[in-house]
């Protein structure tokens, strides 16, 4: 067990699905503090979970890109894919459910002190409870669970630190589509242009990891708390369709190009193929018992 965080060792599933920008499996040593644990769903589970995401969403949804200009600024950032009208593909949107008070919709179960995991579905409150209790986790008490849809194969996630008030311990069940997160150490350097990142990514550092289809990835310590995670917006992968549709931007050739984003795993040449649809649900919880903080996992922060 890790002697600060009192979870499961790491072990040979994660370094297969972690890879440093070389490519290559990240050993135990340089782990900085990332579980992945597979299949961590059934597929009836996985289709009742996608059940209540999407009725979740039609009540407490938010758009997370509501606005038409910052909708714009994502699909410009396409065009250095070289296709024509790469805009008209990126059908940019993710919607959002949390119990967070953020001055909009908040979902019944709230956030943090006031969670009430009653309020969960009964396929989330299933998986939040087998995360406590499967014995390679030790976590306290449940503070936030956050739903998120992506789709059009655009799973972009910009470079991030969740607040620290959700909870020491953060686990994000992937859901109808595999992916790839990307964690970056914040005292590096970022990348900006995006034709350097789809290429080389946020920093030289970065650490790639690997989220099968129906995965739990669990981030704790420095990965959760002194390191960003982000999906990188994809590469692109296009391919010509006869006849082009009206609908559809045309090649050079006048046939119809259609945008197909993958990821990549640790170098470009290791493509992902993407899902159209990508569901994922965050849970974080507390630290379990008392704080044993400040603590080198923690980069010297106290929580």
């Amino acid at each position: 067990m890790d002697p600060i965080q009192f979870h499961r060792q790491f072990n040979s599933t994660d370094e297969y699905h972690l890879h440093d920008m070389t490519g290559k499996n990240v050993p135990s040593g340089a782990n900085p503090g990332v579980r992945l644990n597979t299949q961590f769903c059934t597929e009836e589970e996985e289709r009742q979970l996608i059940q209540e995401v999407q009725e979740m969403m039609n009540t407490y949804g938010v758009d997370h890109v509501p606005s038409p200009i910052i909708r714009a600024r994502y699909s410009m950032q396409l065009e250095h894919l070289g296709l024509d009208d790469a805009r008209l593909f990126a059908k940019v949107n993710m919607r959002r459910v949390t119990g967070r008070n953020e001055g909009k919709a908040v979902a019944p179960w709230l956030y943090g002190d006031s969670f009430n995991k009653t309020e969960l579905p009964p396929t989330m409150q299933k998986i939040a409870q087998r995360i406590a209790t499967c014995g390679d986790f030790k976590v306290g008490k449940l503070r936030d669970v956050t739903l998120n849809y992506r789709h059009s194969r655009y799973f972009r996630l910009d470079p991030h630190v969740d607040p620290l008030g959700d909870g020491e311990n953060v686990f994000i069940l992937g859901l109808n589509s595999p992916t790839v997160l990307t964690l970056s150490p914040t005292d590096q350097e970022h990348r900006t242009e995006e034709d350097e990142i789809v290429q080389r990514s946020y920093t030289d550092k970065d650490v790639d990891c690997l989220v099968p289809r129906r995965s739990l990835m669990h981030m704790c310590g420095a990965a959760r708390n002194t390191w960003n995670h982000a999906t990188r917006q994809g590469c692109a992968i296009p391919y010509d369709v006869e006849p082009a549709p009206a609908s559809r931007s045309r090649n050079r050739k006048g046939g119809a190009v259609e945008l197909d984003l993958a990821d990549w795993h640790g170098t470009p040449a290791n493509t992902i193929p993407r899902e159209q649809e990508r569901f994922s649900l965050v849970f974080a919880f507390h630290h379990p018992g008392v704080k044993l903080f400040p603590s080198s996992w923690m980069g010297g922060e106290n929580y």
